[in-house]
Order: C-alpha cells, then structure tokens, then sequence
C-alpha cells in the first residue's frame, strides 16, 4: 500500500487556464497562464474560436 500511496502523490489533477491560441481539426494549441504553450486533443476545440479563455481539468505528472 505504500507503494501505491508514492504513485499517487507524483500523480495528481490540477486546473488549468489559458487562451486558445490555434484551432486543428480534432486538436487546439492553449497558452497556459504560465506562458506555456500544450496541445489537447478533444471535442472541446470544435466548440471554441482562437481568443477564447477555458478553464479544463488534467492530469499532472511531477518528475523528481
């Protein structure tokens, strides 16, 4: 049980804000309010123009 109480600890969801910066298809480019620039895959960017503010759940990965 501790082995998996270390797993989930590096694991966790976090929120996550930013604009649309470029819209594909299936896949949108945001920029966080960190500056960082990620691309999600979701139904979610047919749905929203380049300008537009969203606020989404995700996954975070910490790396030691």
């Amino acid at each position: 049980s501790m082995i998996l109480f270390v797993i989930s600890c590096m694991t966790y969801i976090t929120t996550h804000s930013g604009i649309v910066d470029y819209i594909n298809r299936n896949s949108c480019i945001i920029e966080l309010d960190t500056g960082e620039l990620i691309e999600i895959e979701s139904k979610l960017c047919s749905r929203v123009k380049e300008g537009d503010t969203i606020s989404f759940y995700a996954r975070k990965n910490e790396s030691r």
